[in-house]
C-alpha cells in the first residue's frame, strides 16, 4: 500500500544522509502545500507560503521544484500512484 504524504513527513525527523534528507525537504514541501491548497486553494497559494509552513527557504523550495505548477504536478502523481496502487490491490 502507497505511503501518504503526512506518514512521509513524519519520518522527517530522522533523515541523516543526504539523500534522506533531500527526500525529507520534498516531503515536507509537497505536505505543506497539499495543505495549503486545500486550505487556500491553488491560486491564493505562494511558494513564500509554502517555504514558510515547511520552514524552509524559498530559494531551497525552488531548488526542488522550479515553479508552483510542478509542486502540483508531484502532487498529483502520488494521488495518481496512490489510486493506482489501489485499483491494482482489488483486482489480485
Amino acid at each position: 500500500m502507497a505511503t501518504s504524504i503526512v506518514e512521509k513527513s513524519a519520518r522527517n525527523a530522522r533523515a541523516t544522509t543526504k539523500r534522506e534528507q533531500r527526500e525529507a525537504s520534498t516531503e515536507r514541501i509537497l505536505a505543506s502545500a497539499l495543505t495549503l491548497f486545500v486550505s487556500k486553494g491553488y491560486r491564493s497559494t505562494t511558494v513564500d507560503d509554502i517555504a514558510r509552513a515547511c520552514e524552509l527557504t524559498k530559494g531551497a523550495v525552488y531548488f526542488y521544484f522550479p515553479s508552483k505548477a510542478t509542486i502540483l504536478l508531484a502532487l498529483l502523481d502520488e494521488i495518481e500512484d496512490l489510486m493506482v496502487s489501489k485499483r491494482v490491490a482489488r483486482v489480485s
